[in-house]
């Protein structure tokens, strides 16, 4: 249990970094843009997470496959298996550039996104889209890192560019408005890429870069695609899913709409802690499954449900305590240069309103998503990638369209859509559970030991 906690700590810290920054970003945005400002920037990044998704899935692939090299000692297939996902990382941010800037426009508008926040949020798209290569580069470095045990190195790199971001982002969106945000955003990420890209060139450990081992290798990218691209289509279900919440948003006012948005940035600190320990619980549980060791994956799993079950008890009565103070200090934020009239104060009580039942909902529901994150993070370690990703896509996606389609018709109301996730979350943790009992997840390593050990030969 130490070692999992020691391993997951400073995967924790960085996550609450990249959303204290990220909260940042909405938080100035609104305070000198407006509402509509700040709506927008929410929406563009639910859009663009349905296509950047996929790609770090592709990541959470690679990381497990350097894990369980790494774990098995093969230094010939770990070099492969790094170098091969950096070209991934490059070729996926070319495409990601690509198919972002062509088809933002057209998801904002399938999304009903309304004629004030439209623009906003095609700026910011448009400008986040040609930089989105440091963002895939940087969580791809930043995976070879953790999945070979060095977790504090980009947690320092992402520490750096956090306070870079917030600095940037300040004055540039002052100056610029809601393109200086998405500018500021950009240079913070690409000073990430390249410090976690300098680490890796400058590394003395078998998984150090160097530019005449950038050799494409089929079978290593089969093995890569393997697990990552069930995790990566996860990924991008479970954010089209969000997407598909957006868009039932978007039919209530501007304080309803506000108000879900404002809790959902908050809300990240709750679920930040155990989806810390998930993934990291995915690079132990590799790491052991490489080594033969399905005893410490057992234990692995017990204590990552049993720390994220206690973390998510804390964090969730501290938002039942503070959260309304957290939530009132987005009421005043009109905006000094937005062009929406200011808020009535029965809007900003409504606002309000609207955030904490949101709040209810999801700190009553989190421990039935320990228990999906925990599983899909120890089966994606062993190999498992695909039955996760099949649960995710039946359960968050499938069952929540049907469940919304059947009822908001009859219950037009907003808590409809926030009950959406702990329903979908339900099925998918009982088939987690079933799936992991069974036990059928054995001895599927993606990994074979006795090539590794020739190979260590």
């Amino acid at each position: 249990m130490p070692r999992l906690i020691l391993f997951a700590l400073p995967f924790l810290i960085a996550n609450v970094l990249q959303h204290t920054y990220n909260t940042a970003d909405a938080f100035i945005v609104e305070m000198i843009m407006g509402k509509d400002a700040f709506n927008g920037v929410v929406q563009s990044g639910k859009v663009s997470q349905v296509m950047v998704n996929f790609f770090l899935g592709l990541g959470v692939g690679a990381g497990v496959v350097i894990a369980q090299y790494f774990g098995a000692k093969d230094k010939g297939n770990l070099k492969k298996a790094v170098h091969n996902t950096i070209i991934i990382g490059v070729f996926s941010g070319i495409v990601l550039t690509g198919l972002g800037l062509l088809l933002s426009k057209y998801i904002l508008t399938a999304i009903n996104t309304h004629e004030d926040v439209f623009p906003y949020a095609k700026e910011y798209l448009d400008i986040y889209f040609a930089g989105v290569i440091f963002l895939v580069l940087y969580n791809m470095g930043a995976g070879i890192l953790r999945a070979v045990g060095d977790t504090l190195t980009p947690l320092i790199f992402l520490g750096i560019t956090a306070v870079v971001n917030i600095f940037l982002d300040y004055f540039m969106t002052r100056a610029y408005g809601v393109a200086g945000a998405a500018w500021a955003t950009v240079i913070a990420e690409a000073l990430s890429a390249f410090l976690v890209l300098l680490r890796l060139f400058l590394a003395k450990g078998d998984y150090r870069l160097r530019f005449r081992d950038f050799k494409i290798s089929g079978a290593m990218v089969k093995k890569i695609f393997k697990l990552g691209l069930p995790t990566g289509l996860q990924n991008s279900i479970v954010a089209i899913a969000h997407l598909l919440m957006t868009y039932f948003i978007n039919m209530f006012t501007l304080p309803v709409r506000t108000g879900t948005y404002h809790y959902q940035m908050l809300d990240g600190y709750i679920y930040i802690p155990f989806n810390s320990m998930s993934v990291s619980l995915s690079a132990f549980v590799g790491q052991n499954v490489g080594a033969g060791r399905y005893d410490r994956v057992k234990k692995g799993v017990k204590a990552c449900l049993m720390i994220s079950m206690g973390l998510t008890a804390v964090m969730g009565t501290m938002m039942f305590l503070f959260g309304r103070n957290l939530l009132t200090l987005f009421e005043g934020l009109d905006g000094s240069s937005g062009t929406e009239a200011v808020m009535s104060a029965a809007d900003k009580e409504l606002m309000t309103a609207t955030s904490l039942k949101f709040m209810t909902v999801m700190v009553l529901s989190y421990p039935i998503l320990v228990v999906t994150d925990t599983l899909a993070g120890a089966l994606r370690g062993a190999g498992q990638a695909f039955v996760p990703a099949v649960v995710t896509v039946g359960a968050m996606c499938g069952f929540r369209i049907i469940f919304l389609f059947s009822v908001m018709p009859f219950k037009n109301d907003i808590v409809v859509v926030y009950l959406s996730y702990t329903t979908s979350w339900t099925l998918s943790a009982v088939a987690l559970v079933i799936y992991y009992l069974r036990g059928r997840w054995r001895n599927k390593a993606i990994v074979a030991r006795d090539e590794a050990t020739h190979n260590a030969q």
